[in-house]
């Protein structure tokens, strides 16, 4: 996230100096990660690089420790598990707080929207708040 401005500074550089195909590119990009789905996942995936970087680390090793790696897994496990019981509040604060900060727009999470993989003609919507929580927050 400390690269953020860097990213996007690069990506309006490329569109204003690129030729018409990374022109293009470059404006899909800037709208990509200038949306609020793009930085709840960001977020909720620096939260889990962290939880796994330790373990990944030691499986990483040449003279690996198989009772280190089962202890790490099964601690794992529990901050995972941790995270998904107590840890909504706090990512989705610290989502909205980044978009407010860079302008992005809020989702509003009361409002629905058409559930993923099925046509619009069957009328199937979530409200946002169940797809942002029980459709990419809970499944981790």
């Amino acid at each position: 996230m400390s690269m953020w401005s860097s990213v996007l500074k690069a990506l309006e550089n490329v569109y204003e100096d690129g030729a018409n195909e990374e022109r293009g590119i470059a404006s899909s990009l800037i709208d990509k990660m200038e949306n609020y789905e793009f930085v709840f996942v960001m977020h909720l995936m620096i939260y889990l690089l962290g939880i796994t970087n330790e373990l990944s680390l030691a499986l990483q090793q040449k003279d690996q420790n198989i009772v280190l790696a089962i202890h790490l897994i099964s601690t794992m496990k529990a901050q995972l598990q941790e995270f998904r019981d107590n840890g909504w509040d706090n990512l989705f604060k610290e989502v909205n707080l980044f978009c407010e900060n860079q302008k992005i727009p809020l989702s509003n999470m009361e409002e629905h929207v058409k559930v993923r993989g099925r046509s619009r003609r069957n009328g199937e919507t979530i409200s946002n708040l169940i797809h942002f929580r029980g459709g990419i927050f809970c499944e981790v």
